[in-house]
Protein backbone atom coordinates (compact mmCIF):
# COMPACT_ATOMS: atom_id res chain seq x y z
CA UNK A 1 0.00 0.00 0.00
CA UNK A 2 2.66 2.39 0.79
CA UNK A 3 4.61 1.85 -2.27
CA UNK A 4 1.32 2.56 -4.20
CA UNK A 5 1.37 6.11 -2.18
CA UNK A 6 4.90 6.77 -2.62
CA UNK A 7 4.83 5.63 -6.89
CA UNK A 8 1.24 8.55 -6.97
CA UNK A 9 3.23 11.05 -5.50
CA UNK A 10 6.15 10.75 -7.55
CA UNK A 11 3.85 10.58 -10.61
CA UNK A 12 2.27 13.71 -9.40
CA UNK A 13 5.55 15.49 -8.89
CA UNK A 14 4.82 15.65 -5.12
CA UNK A 15 7.60 15.61 -2.55
CA UNK A 16 6.54 12.79 0.48
CA UNK A 17 6.05 15.67 3.18
CA UNK A 18 8.67 15.97 6.12
CA UNK A 19 6.43 14.60 9.53
CA UNK A 20 6.65 18.25 10.69
CA UNK A 21 4.73 19.61 7.75
CA UNK A 22 2.59 16.89 7.49
CA UNK A 23 1.88 17.52 11.33
CA UNK A 24 1.24 21.43 10.69
CA UNK A 25 -1.08 20.65 7.63
CA UNK A 26 -3.19 18.21 9.91
CA UNK A 27 -3.27 20.68 12.47
CA UNK A 28 -4.34 23.51 10.15
CA UNK A 29 -6.94 20.85 8.53
CA UNK A 30 -8.52 20.58 12.02
CA UNK A 31 -7.96 24.30 13.20
CA UNK A 32 -10.02 25.33 9.71
CA UNK A 33 -12.54 22.58 10.95
CA UNK A 34 -12.84 24.79 14.26
CA UNK A 35 -13.04 28.26 12.58
CA UNK A 36 -15.90 26.87 10.19
CA UNK A 37 -18.05 25.15 13.08
CA UNK A 38 -17.42 22.02 12.09
CA UNK A 39 -16.11 20.74 15.35
CA UNK A 40 -16.24 22.45 19.16
CA UNK A 41 -13.33 24.60 19.82
CA UNK A 42 -12.59 22.09 22.58
CA UNK A 43 -12.61 18.94 19.96
CA UNK A 44 -10.39 20.60 17.97
CA UNK A 45 -8.00 21.32 20.85
CA UNK A 46 -8.28 18.26 22.35
CA UNK A 47 -7.38 16.75 18.71
CA UNK A 48 -4.05 18.58 17.78
CA UNK A 49 -3.05 17.67 21.20
CA UNK A 50 -3.97 13.79 20.95
CA UNK A 51 -3.55 13.38 17.25
CA UNK A 52 -0.22 15.26 16.60
CA UNK A 53 1.37 17.04 19.43
CA UNK A 54 1.76 14.08 21.33
CA UNK A 55 3.31 12.33 18.19
CA UNK A 56 5.19 15.17 17.27
CA UNK A 57 6.60 17.13 20.31
CA UNK A 58 8.53 18.82 18.89
CA UNK A 59 5.97 20.88 16.73
CA UNK A 60 6.14 23.28 19.55
CA UNK A 61 3.55 25.59 17.86
CA UNK A 62 0.98 23.87 18.73
CA UNK A 63 1.68 23.49 22.69
CA UNK A 64 -0.67 26.20 23.26
CA UNK A 65 -3.45 23.59 22.02
CA UNK A 66 -2.38 21.24 25.01
CA UNK A 67 -2.80 23.45 27.53
CA UNK A 68 -6.09 25.44 26.51
CA UNK A 69 -8.14 21.89 26.13
CA UNK A 70 -6.74 21.21 29.51
CA UNK A 71 -7.23 24.10 31.34
CA UNK A 72 -10.92 23.08 29.15
CA UNK A 73 -11.67 20.03 30.86
CA UNK A 74 -10.31 21.49 34.45
CA UNK A 75 -12.41 24.43 34.52
CA UNK A 76 -15.84 24.46 34.22
CA UNK A 77 -16.41 27.82 34.80
CA UNK A 78 -14.23 29.28 31.77
CA UNK A 79 -15.12 27.11 29.24
CA UNK A 80 -16.40 30.01 27.04
CA UNK A 81 -13.37 31.91 27.17
CA UNK A 82 -11.15 29.03 26.86
CA UNK A 83 -12.88 28.11 23.44
CA UNK A 84 -12.47 31.85 22.77
CA UNK A 85 -8.81 31.55 23.05
CA UNK A 86 -8.57 28.04 21.08
CA UNK A 87 -10.89 29.74 18.08
CA UNK A 88 -7.80 32.95 18.04
CA UNK A 89 -5.03 30.15 17.81
CA UNK A 90 -6.92 28.55 15.14
CA UNK A 91 -6.93 31.52 13.35
CA UNK A 92 -3.49 32.43 13.79
CA UNK A 93 -2.37 28.70 12.92
CA UNK A 94 -4.15 29.09 9.38
CA UNK A 95 -2.75 32.51 8.76
CA UNK A 96 1.13 31.03 9.07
Amino acid sequence: MQSLFLKALDELKKPLPSPRDAGLSLARDIADQVVKGTITPYQGAKAIWHDIYARFPELVELRLFVGLASEYEDDEKHRDAYSDQIIDECNILLAK
